[in-house]
Formats: C-alpha cells, structure tokens, sequence
C-alpha cells in the first residue's frame, strides 16, 4: 500500500483576526450596540431579532438587524405573552389580571422578573405522568389525533390559568442594569414561557409564586382533561385506604373526588436570578426526574395524581453535584433511626399544605431565629429537635400556638400509634418487600426555606388573628 505510515491532524487556514461570537461558537460578523457589546454569528443574529420581535421591542432597539445588511429578513411572531394576553380576553380575566388597566410590556431579562421577589426567581419544568401506557391503547389516527390537541390544549390552559390567578402585573423600577436601560417605570408581565410543548413546559416565574404557579399548573391539568372526556380520561380507581398516600392530614387541602389517568409531575427551582440558566436548568431537570420517580413509586398504591420536587438555592455553590447525592450524603443522617432532613418530594395535596404551613408559621409569628435553631438541631437527632420545638412554641401565646397544633402537628405529625405527636418529624413505615426500616423525615427545612418567599399576611388576616393572640396572653 502507497498509505504513509504517520496520520498527520488536518490543518485548515484560518484569518488571523477571527473572533468568536457571544456563544463562542461560530464566526463572528460584527459587533452589535446592545447592552454588553455582543458579537453575534448570523446564526445568533437571528435569534436575537427573532426574539425581540416576539417580545414586541422598539423598532429602534432593532436597527442593529437593519445596519448588518443580512440577506434573511424575519417575519412575525407570535409569542407566548401574546397567546396568554389572547386567552384572557376568551376567559374574560383581564381585569382580574390587570385590574387597573396598565399597559404592560414583556419582561427582558431574570432581573426584570425576579425584582419584586427579593432578586430571586422560580424555574418550573413540567411533564406529563402515564402518557406511554395510555398512548399504547389508542388504535385509530382519529383517537390519536383528538388525544394529541386534549393534552396540548390542557397544557396551555393550565399554564395560562395558574399565571392569571397568582400574577399580576409588576412595576419595574430602576435596576441599575444595563440590560434594562430605558426600561425604569414601566409594567411587564412578570414571566417567561420558554416552551409548551405537548405535555412538556419550561417557564420562568416570580420566586414568591414559584410553587403555587406549579400546583395549579398540577391540577388545573387534570381538570382540564376530565372536562374535555371524563369517560376517557377519568379512572374510577381510588389510592388504596390501607396505604396512606398524602402525609398532609388536614381536610382543607383535599385530593380530588376522582383521578384522571394522566397527570403532570413538576421540578421547580427558586435560584437567584444571577444563576446561570444553563445551570438551573439542569437542576430543575433532576428535580422533575425526582418527582417523577415518587409518582411512579406512589402509582402502585393506586394514586395517578401530580408531584412536585423543588429546591431552594440561595447560592451557586450550595449544591456541587447533583439533587440526589446532595440529599444522600447531606441530609441523611444513618442510624438507628434513620432521619431524613427533609421531605421532598411532594404530591399536588402535600404541596398545598406545605404552602398553608408556611402561612401559619407566619401568622403565629414564631421567630425566625428559633426557625433556623431547630433547623440546625434536626441532625443532631430525632428527640432534641423534638425537645427544642416543643420548648419554643409553648412561649408563644396560646392564639400562636393552636395555629402551629392545627396547620403543622396535627396536619402533618402524628403519631402511628396513640394520640400524640412527633413534630417536628414524620414516620415513614417500610415499604413492602423492602429490606430499608422505618425512618423519619421532616418538612422543616423546606419550611424555613419557603418562610421568605411567602407573602405576609395582610392587615385584614393580622387583624382578625389579634383577639385569638390577646386571649391567650
């Protein structure tokens, strides 16, 4: 053979004044002014002014586009923001939205939505549970034709449902940002819908309403389906009595009379809005895959419903390696008990008492100092923590305390076996044909962790929780 015996790397001539484009990827073709200088590649350029066109920027903010002189000339777009502004009117929503009639713009940047919640905001991932199973069963293009619009149109309307009746506008002051210049004083809707995609949805919403936002998309999903075919969505199975399925007790937060055979299973992140998206974005996708595995978990005892995983990250470098082995390694305390400083994940029902706790810690005014007290004694084991508790809610007025007995012991501690208590812990029983004991498990950490992002009760509830407090004092 003529073949050389050395393989020498190809080398191609380059120009000695190429640059890389914002994404470090492709060839640049010039400089843009817009805030930060990108260079952008044809490729990116597009992007851009397809995106600023679909958040309806000022034709002047899009003169860049016109002095690159590029052959491909975009055409319109129709957001998200514009389909949700559309589904108000059909619904007759837009002063409930909008009560006082501002006009509003799109948000532009993770600073833009996380201003009104303390610089943080909520990334939620949703996707769709027994989907495969039940599309194994369809049998004519018809059926599954009419199949694909019930899941896209319910996908659409839970979202567009959840973000009208836990938003409204939010007025955007001066973030000293030189993303948002020119931006100071105006309204926005608070939020980005990244994609809604059959059953699949990527969004971005105000920290503070991250989790609520997820629980109606939950439940709205399924209420959505049951009204288009009840006979074919809904399952007249109930959960197994003799296998609890909800920990949350009290009869406020309800499951549904009947289940429907799909549901939705929800990974929700509240990061600050400086985390990079690339980042969030894989947590949030792990944080699904966790619910997801409670829900197929919980499907043998016979529920069908929703779950929720989410995490709260004050900081970039709070988690180094995944959702799970940060749970595994740091909040697993193995012993005899095993106790397992959290809870996660939640079904839709959890998710709503969870939310009502939080509100209840707050109403009774229970000092956050003691919050973040017991919290760092839960891994110091089951009965000082318990100890601990029980020592500082009796300080309280007896107003404050029958708050805490209702919304939190009774609601979520019980015990298994007299008419007590084990707060601030959970028992969890062993799974059949399983070789692990029983543990432990406590919602008290997700609880501090929410207690910013959950608004103060108003004047009117404070008011009315006063005589209760004043009775007990």
């Amino acid at each position: 053979m003529d073949r050389p015996t050395r393989a020498y790397p190809p080398m191609f001539e380059t120009h000695p004044y190429l640059v890389r484009d914002y994404s470090d990827r492709r060839s640049a073709i010039g400089k843009v002014p817009l805030p930060g200088d990108p260079s952008f590649s044809e490729p990116l350029a597009r992007k851009r002014i397809i995106g600023q066109k679909a958040k309806r920027e000022d034709k002047q903010g899009q003169q860049w586009y016109e002095d690159l002189h590029l052959d491909w000339r975009p055409g319109s777009v129709r957001s998200w923001v514009q389909k949700f502004g559309e589904y108000l009117d059909k619904e007759s929503l837009t002063k409930q939205y909008n009560p006082k009639g501002h006009i509003l713009k799109e948000a532009q940047s993770l600073r833009e939505i996380g201003d009104g919640s303390k610089g943080f905001v909520g990334y939620i991932y949703v996707d769709g549970n027994n989907m495969g199973k039940y599309i194994q069963k369809i049998r004519t293009p018809e059926e599954y034709m009419q199949f694909s619009e019930h899941i896209s149109q319910a996908t659409e309307y839970a979202v567009y449902r959840a973000l009208a009746q836990h938003l409204n506008p939010r007025y955007l002051k001066d973030l000293n940002d030189p993303e948002t210049e020119g931006r100071q004083n105006i309204y926005i809707h608070p939020f980005e819908i990244l994609f809604i995609g059959g059953d699949d949805v990527l969004l971005i919403v105000p920290a503070d309403k991250a989790l609520e936002i997820a629980q109606t998309i939950g439940t709205e999903f399924e209420k959505q389906l049951l009204a288009f075919d009840p006979k074919r969505y809904a399952d007249d199975q109930l959960p197994d009595p003799d296998k609890p399925v909800h920990r949350y007790l009290k009869s406020s937060v309800n499951p549904p009379a009947r289940q429907c055979k799909l549901s939705t299973s929800l990974g929700v992140l509240i990061t600050a809005d400086a985390t990079p998206i690339y980042y969030a974005e894989k947590l949030t996708e792990q944080l699904l895959k966790s619910a997801k595995d409670r829900a197929k978990r919980l499907k043998t005892d016979g529920y069908l419903g929703g779950t929720v995983d989410f995490q709260v990250m004050k900081s970039v470098t709070m988690i180094s390696s995944d959702i799970t082995s940060f749970r595994e390694q740091g909040l697993t305390k193995k012993g005899h008990p095993t106790l397992k400083l959290y809870a996660a994940p939640y079904t839709l029902c959890e998710l709503g008492g969870l939310l009502e706790t939080v509100k209840a810690f707050k109403q009774s005014e229970f000092p956050r100092s003691q919050l973040y007290q017991i919290r760092s004694l839960l891994e110091q084991g089951k009965r000082l923590a318990m100890l601990n508790y029980r020592y500082f809610r009796v300080r309280l007025k007896l107003g404050q305390q029958t708050l805490l007995k209702e919304h939190f012991e009774e609601a979520w501690c019980e015990a298994k076996t007299n008419q007590g208590n084990l707060a601030p812990w959970i028992f969890v029983p062993p799974e059949p044909d399983s070789s692990k004991d029983s543990c432990y498990e406590t919602i008290w950490r997700e609880l501090v962790d929410l207690y910013p992002f959950v608004k103060e009760l108003d004047p009117k509830a404070q008011s009315e929780a006063a005589p209760a407090a004043q009775e007990g004092a």
